[in-house]
């Protein structure tokens, strides 16, 4: 049965993680835009723009982020106390950012990586410019 959640308004949310309530599953907040019709299956994309598809189950009238929601979190290397934002990006899409317990962004190994290679690629085009002007 399809049905029309129509209470969902905010547009981002966040949640604490916590492995004792949200290891298998994530509740939505009710005021949280999800997706207009269940069931579902919902899109997580981090800071590398890499995806995890997730249900988005309906049980005694609140959403959960379901079946994937484990394989994002162990993927992700989100541990107990981390502080999860939520942004709806439209059609079902969500972009995650996770917080440390400095309440800086988590650096994930391929965040880091792409981050990495564009300094690289900034430092050698500078010294390309560099020496193309001593020319």
């Amino acid at each position: 049965m399809v049905k029309n959640l129509s209470n969902f308004k905010a547009k981002n949310f966040y949640k604490v993680y916590l492995t004792t309530h949200n290891l298998h599953s994530m509740l939505i907040p009710a005021t949280a835009k999800a997706c207009s019709l269940t069931p579902l299956t919902a899109t997580l994309r981090n800071c590398n723009s890499q995806y995890w598809q997730v249900d988005l189950v309906k049980c005694d009238n609140k959403m959960y982020f379901r079946k994937g929601w484990r394989r994002f979190i162990d993927k992700n290397s989100v541990v107990d106390g981390n502080f999860i934002i939520f942004n709806n990006a439209g059609a079902c899409v969500f972009d995650v950012k996770i917080y440390e317990f400095d309440a800086c962004e988590k650096s994930i190994m391929w965040c880091r990586k792409n981050q990495n290679q564009n300094q690289n690629q900034n430092q050698n085009m500078m010294i390309v410019i560099v020496i193309v002007m001593m020319l």
